[in-house]
């Protein structure tokens, strides 16, 4: 089901160019053929001058019957130049204007680069729906978390693994997830860096699917920490993928973990905020 960007602009611009060169060839022709129906000087003189002396044109030859009488004549007949007549020189607008060859293929062409143009932007929009309808789009579903904590419920540790949905109508390809978490005495700076650790994991997601990343661990110290007012933990994370229409796409979150609780009765409440301006997708980040 994919479709590249060139398999709908390629047919367009062949036509396009097929007009083009229609005219160009069609007007060179006209012009070939204006050219020859134009007389040359020298051959309205020659013309002229047999049309003077008709009898030139005769081939006469002497024969046993009839010799050929040749009488020599000392004379001195000047010859006659003729003056060329000067020839209306039209522009070439008027010379193709005049010519309903060039004026047919001027029209063809000009109907057949609008029609490519039209064409050009309707599978561009096609494409665009297309694409918006029917891509990938894979969103963080859920952060799971598991807690383990000691009898008295005094310390506790924290496991966490995402879990990844597609909501999109078609699979993605080249997809990869990276996942990080930090304690941090307040809150993040405004340029805080978001790095991650490297990890060439390659997931695959269908669509309507669902898949876990890695999970990790906070410990229990970081934890107690954060339960104190020491420092907050933030988790973050980014998912990259390329849709089956070869556009890529990312999706990244931020989350404020918060606990709440102690066990027993109480039990223990973990929740996961939005934090700061680094959770979105390609789709509304610029």
């Amino acid at each position: 089901m994919e479709i590249k960007e060139a398999g709908f602009a390629l047919p367009g611009r062949i036509c396009t160019l097929g007009g083009i060169v229609t005219l160009l060839i069609t007007l060179l022709m006209a012009d070939a053929v204006n050219a020859q129906s134009q007389p040359t000087d020298n051959q309205a003189i020659g013309s002229h001058s047999n049309s003077k002396h008709p009898q030139t044109q005769k081939n006469i030859r002497g024969t046993m019957e009839s010799p050929l009488i040749v009488k020599v004549v000392d004379t001195d007949i000047p010859h006659v130049i003729l003056p060329a007549q000067p020839t209306e020189q039209k522009s070439w607008f008027w010379r193709y204007a005049g010519d309903p060859n060039a004026v047919f293929a001027s029209v063809v062409a000009f109907f057949t680069i609008v029609l490519t143009c039209v064409t050009n932007r309707q599978a561009k929009l096609t494409k665009e729906a297309l694409v918006t309808t029917e891509r990938a789009f894979v969103f963080l579903k859920a952060l799971n978390a598991s807690v383990t904590n000691n009898a008295t419920g005094t310390s506790l540790s924290c496991k966490l693994q995402p879990l990844w949905g597609n909501s999109g109508k078609t699979p993605t390809r080249s997809m990869f997830i990276r996942v990080n978490w930090t304690p941090w005495p307040g809150d993040l700076p405004t340029e805080f860096p978001y790095t991650y650790n490297d990890d060439t994991t390659s997931f695959h997601l269908g669509p309507g699917a669902e898949c876990c990343s890695k999970s990790f661990g906070i410990p229990a110290h970081e934890i107690a920490n954060m339960r104190n007012g020491g420092s907050n933990i933030y988790i973050w994370g980014r998912v990259d993928y390329v849709d089956t229409f070869s556009i890529p796409h990312y999706t990244q979150f931020c989350f404020q973990m918060d606990i709440t609780g102690n066990g027993g009765e109480e039990g223990i409440t973990i929740s996961f905020n939005h934090y700061g301006k680094y959770s979105g997708s390609d789709n509304n980040h610029g």
